[in-house]
Protein backbone atom coordinates (compact mmCIF):
# COMPACT_ATOMS: atom_id res chain seq x y z
CA UNK A 1 0.00 0.00 0.00
CA UNK A 2 0.89 3.62 -0.49
CA UNK A 3 2.07 6.09 1.90
CA UNK A 4 0.06 9.20 1.68
CA UNK A 5 2.58 11.25 0.13
CA UNK A 6 2.98 8.74 -2.90
CA UNK A 7 -0.69 8.36 -3.32
CA UNK A 8 -0.68 12.72 -3.40
CA UNK A 9 1.99 12.10 -5.85
CA UNK A 10 0.61 9.49 -8.14
CA UNK A 11 -3.03 9.67 -8.41
CA UNK A 12 -3.17 12.82 -10.49
CA UNK A 13 -0.53 11.03 -13.18
CA UNK A 14 -2.67 7.93 -12.96
CA UNK A 15 -5.64 9.70 -13.33
CA UNK A 16 -4.53 11.81 -16.17
CA UNK A 17 -2.90 8.49 -17.98
CA UNK A 18 -6.76 7.02 -17.65
CA UNK A 19 -8.41 9.91 -18.78
CA UNK A 20 -5.67 9.79 -21.78
CA UNK A 21 -6.56 5.92 -22.87
CA UNK A 22 -10.70 7.21 -22.25
CA UNK A 23 -10.26 10.31 -24.28
CA UNK A 24 -8.26 8.41 -27.44
CA UNK A 25 -10.70 5.59 -27.15
CA UNK A 26 -13.37 8.00 -28.16
CA UNK A 27 -11.80 9.35 -30.51
CA UNK A 28 -11.44 12.67 -29.36
CA UNK A 29 -8.25 15.07 -30.61
CA UNK A 30 -6.72 18.69 -29.70
CA UNK A 31 -8.81 20.89 -27.21
CA UNK A 32 -11.52 17.84 -27.03
CA UNK A 33 -9.14 15.77 -25.63
CA UNK A 34 -7.90 18.52 -23.58
CA UNK A 35 -10.87 19.38 -22.17
CA UNK A 36 -12.03 15.66 -21.36
CA UNK A 37 -8.44 15.01 -19.53
CA UNK A 38 -8.75 18.19 -17.76
CA UNK A 39 -12.92 17.65 -16.70
CA UNK A 40 -11.86 14.20 -15.70
CA UNK A 41 -8.53 15.36 -13.39
CA UNK A 42 -10.65 17.85 -11.74
CA UNK A 43 -13.57 15.91 -11.06
CA UNK A 44 -12.70 13.11 -7.78
CA UNK A 45 -15.73 11.23 -9.01
CA UNK A 46 -14.79 10.40 -12.83
CA UNK A 47 -14.25 7.10 -13.44
CA UNK A 48 -10.76 7.95 -14.29
CA UNK A 49 -9.83 9.84 -11.11
CA UNK A 50 -11.64 6.73 -9.01
CA UNK A 51 -10.38 3.85 -10.46
CA UNK A 52 -6.70 6.04 -10.52
CA UNK A 53 -6.98 6.15 -6.80
CA UNK A 54 -8.37 2.29 -6.61
CA UNK A 55 -4.94 1.54 -8.84
CA UNK A 56 -2.71 3.82 -5.79
CA UNK A 57 -4.27 2.49 -2.80
CA UNK A 58 -3.45 -1.78 -4.07
CA UNK A 59 -1.55 -1.37 -7.47
CA UNK A 60 -1.98 -4.89 -9.20
CA UNK A 61 1.66 -4.70 -10.78
CA UNK A 62 2.14 -1.04 -11.95
CA UNK A 63 0.53 1.97 -13.19
CA UNK A 64 0.03 4.28 -16.30
CA UNK A 65 2.61 6.89 -15.21
CA UNK A 66 4.46 5.80 -18.15
CA UNK A 67 1.72 6.67 -20.03
CA UNK A 68 1.07 9.96 -19.01
CA UNK A 69 4.38 11.30 -19.86
CA UNK A 70 4.17 10.42 -23.47
CA UNK A 71 0.37 12.10 -23.10
CA UNK A 72 0.79 15.15 -25.45
CA UNK A 73 -2.45 16.44 -24.61
CA UNK A 74 -1.37 17.30 -20.72
CA UNK A 75 1.83 19.49 -21.94
CA UNK A 76 -1.39 21.98 -22.00
CA UNK A 77 -2.59 21.97 -19.34
CA UNK A 78 -1.77 24.72 -16.92
CA UNK A 79 -0.75 22.96 -13.76
CA UNK A 80 1.12 20.24 -15.78
CA UNK A 81 3.47 22.77 -18.11
CA UNK A 82 6.30 21.07 -19.34
CA UNK A 83 9.69 22.43 -21.03
CA UNK A 84 8.68 22.54 -24.84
Amino acid sequence: MADRFGRELLTPVETAARAYREAKAKGLTGKAMQEYVRKQMSDPGSAAFRSARESVEDPPGGGAASDAAECSALHDLPHLKTKQ
